[in-house]
């Protein structure tokens, strides 16, 4: 699942952020994630002139960098704030792993 129009939440800290520097440079964000990550099902992000913040859910820590590192190879951003969660998918979850080797 990628993520979808719908899931992605937009918004500017401060109402002058509104300008069409911040905007082009929110969605450039946008399509570098989009491109990158296509498992992302719940994602925020902000952007405060070039500082990008990013909140919500993601499957796994490997997405987690992935989801900052992309923003810090979009032209214009200074720095990034990650406030990501990590929720990992029952599909993804290790605890039958580690039952089995138990003998669980």
């Amino acid at each position: 699942m990628g993520i979808r129009s719908s899931d992605l939440r937009f918004s500017t800290v401060q109402p002058h952020d509104c300008d069409s520097e911040t905007s082009q440079l929110r969605n450039r964000i946008v399509n570098y994630l989009y491109q990158r990550i296509p498992n992302l099902d719940e994602l925020d992000v902000e952007v405060h002139q070039a500082t990008v913040i990013l909140s919500g859910r993601v499957p796994s820590h490997s997405d987690q960098w992935r989801c900052v590192d992309c923003c810090r190879h979009v032209a214009g951003v200074l720095n990034v704030i990650d406030r990501l969660v990590v929720v990992p998918d029952k599909d993804t979850s290790y605890s039958g792993i580690l039952d089995d080797e138990r003998g669980c």
